[in-house]
């Protein structure tokens, strides 16, 4: 088995990634889910890591699953992206003692410059292959290796995301890639990022930020009162979700099959 520990956002991102793990042939590895956001993400590492709920990760293989939002026109919903590196502004990987730096913690005020995050490269290259030869099996749908950033806050006009897509050249957002692998590669771990597309860089999405509390949970009641107010927004947010979320669970089973092309 190539991967020892998969992180995971809360909610039905994890369960969908749960049901997918019930396909696997052989042992499969520990699941642990994730609050949103980089900041809360990294406080809850560390504080999983000192109290001992987070194993010994020197050495090991830590895939992070989820969904995420498209930032190139090349990607559509349900596509899916094996992140080669993560970029952020700087103040999004925080450091050490979980506090935040710079005026915005996230994608910042538009003059601070990027930061770059590498993922492990032999496991990502591993994990890609082993999902092309899968997909090629079922060619409905794009797996690429591409550049994620990650962002404090959801982004949800076209205009938004496409301008940022641009601006750091990545295809993919997400609220916690580089907080876990500049935590994770702290302490010695291996980290890739596999991401399906939930949401499209055309389609306006309701901004839920409000509703995500300081510990990283999503309330809701804010968001069903935020949906109530979008609701053409809310409604493609939803479609995209759910069929985000029945790839996800494809591709975790399918990370669990053997094939010939890899040693998962």
């Amino acid at each position: 088995m190539l991967i020892d520990l998969i992180l995971v956002p809360q909610g039905a991102e994890y369960q969908a990634v749960v049901r997918g793990l019930e396909a696997w042939m052989g042992q499969c590895p520990e699941v642990l889910s994730l609050p949103i956001g980089p900041a809360a993400v990294r406080r809850r590492l560390q504080s999983q890591h000192q109290n001992g709920q987070l194993p010994n990760v020197d050495g090991q293989r830590v895939l992070l699953l989820g969904l995420g939002g498209s930032v190139s026109p090349a990607y559509q919903v349900g596509d899916v992206l094996v992140l080669k590196d993560m970029v952020s502004r700087n103040s999004v990987a925080l450091p050490s003692d979980g506090t935040t730096t710079g005026p915005d913690a996230g994608l910042g005020d538009g003059q601070t410059a990027w930061q770059s995050y590498g993922c492990d490269r032999p496991l990502t290259d591993a994990l890609y292959q082993h999902l092309q030869v899968s997909q090629s099996l079922s060619p409905s749908f794009q797996i690429a290796m591409k550049t994620g950033v990650t962002s404090d806050r959801l982004l949800t006009t076209a205009q938004e995301k496409q301008q940022v897509g641009q601006q750091c050249q990545a295809s993919c957002v997400d609220m916690e890639g580089t907080s876990v692998v500049a935590t994770m590669e702290e302490w010695g771990a291996k980290v890739s990022i596999i991401r399906v597309i939930s949401d499209d860089c055309h389609t306006p999405i309701p901004d839920l930020t409000p509703a995500i509390n300081a510990a990283g949970n999503l309330q809701f009641g804010s968001m069903l009162r935020i949906f109530a107010r979008h609701p053409v927004a809310a409604t493609n947010l939803i479609r995209g979700s759910l069929a985000g979320l029945q790839r996800l669970q494809l591709i975790t089973t399918w990370l669990g099959q053997k094939r010939n092309s890899s040693t998962l």
